[in-house]
């Protein structure tokens, strides 16, 4: 079987994953970025890919600029859209309705989001959420960073992501990020990494030191009562060994294992976990050390890319998109 990947590389993240993770199922895989380019070229780029590589099906990110030139692809071969957002405000997605609509299948990372597609006229919307990558999203013991590094990366409490308007919309406290992070910030050492902030914004390698320096690493997905909606970044600190205190998505029980995640209602609950956990560092330094491998371990056999991704292709073939 042979894929056409559509979706950015440059980012190191998410493209490059579903690629690594294809690949590990042994399909082989085509790549194509359509933001290595301007978005009026992309489209034009992406036909002559696709008559050049012959896929088997074409996979890509939600680029609305694609639109123009799905249903002439999929003259060609099915086209496959795995969107890896959610909004609270379905409106918000009429941009890229088209895209998706002309889609043989739309895969979306939130559970919720399957029915208020097929509300907007989709049929074949399948939920797949997101996920870690074992290669990328590892365990790595602080010992083996310098001390200088030991100090940078070292918090009670981490968080990685962004915090801004769009973060404090959600219906319920625990949606409110901003509240959260203040909140922990009065109690415990919290170190924030994100794209504008004192700190930066890490990924990969970077994100694992910030895990593995940190005795509870926090999760604060944006719309906690939209069903299935969990952030791709529960999923990474978990494949990097975190100690997770997480917002209760509505659903989540049924995705990550309650040994491994503990979850809040509140900013109230939410100080409570991460203070449960740090007891228990303090309690058991070695035996949370040792567990790291345990939570990563999970992670890789439950929630990698390529358990995903095999999911994809099962309901493709079901649907008889892609070659059984």
């Amino acid at each position: 079987m042979k894929v056409l990947l559509c979706f950015p590389q440059q980012d190191l993240q998410t493209g490059l994953y579903i690629r690594e993770g294809l690949e590990e199922l042994g399909i082989e895989v085509c790549v194509f970025d359509p933001r290595a380019m301007r978005p009026i070229q992309a489209g034009a780029a992406l036909m002559c890919e696709v008559w050049d590589a012959k896929p088997d099906w074409v996979l890509s990110s939600r680029e609305a600029y694609l639109a123009p030139v799905v249903k002439e692809i999929r003259a060609t071969c099915p086209f496959v859209v795995w969107s890896m957002d959610v909004r609270k405000d379905m409106s918000w997605w009429k941009p890229w309705l088209p895209l998706f609509q002309d889609a043989d299948a739309l895969f979306t990372m939130a559970k919720a989001d399957v029915e208020r597609y097929k509300e907007l006229g989709m049929e074949r919307v399948f939920w797949l959420p997101e996920g870690c990558a074992p290669a990328h999203h590892r365990v790595i013991n602080p010992e083996s960073l310098s001390p200088q590094d030991r100090e940078y990366y070292a918090s009670d409490v981490s968080f990685c992501g962004g915090v801004d308007g769009f973060h404090d919309t959600s219906e319920l406290e625990s949606g409110r990020r901003s509240a959260i992070l203040e909140a922990l910030g009065r109690r415990f050492k919290l170190k924030v990494w994100g794209a504008g902030l004192a700190l930066p914004y890490v990924q990969n390698e970077e994100h694992n030191k910030v895990v593995a320096c940190s005795k509870v690493h926090l999760g604060c997905s944006a719309f906690p009562e939209i069903e299935g909606s969990m952030s791709a970044r529960d999923y990474r600190a978990l494949g990097s060994g975190g100690f997770l205190v997480t917002n209760r998505v509505k659903g989540i029980e049924e995705v990550l294992s309650p040994r491994w995640t503990r979850t809040y209602g509140s900013a109230t609950e939410c100080l409570d976990q991460v203070a449960a956990v740090i007891e228990e560092w303090e309690c058991n330094p070695a035996g949370m050390t040792a567990a790291r491998q345990e939570i990563s371990l999970y992670a890789a056999e439950n929630h990698s890319f390529a358990r995903r991704l095999s999911r994809m292709v099962e309901v493709l073939r079901n649907e008889r998109i892609a070659p059984g």
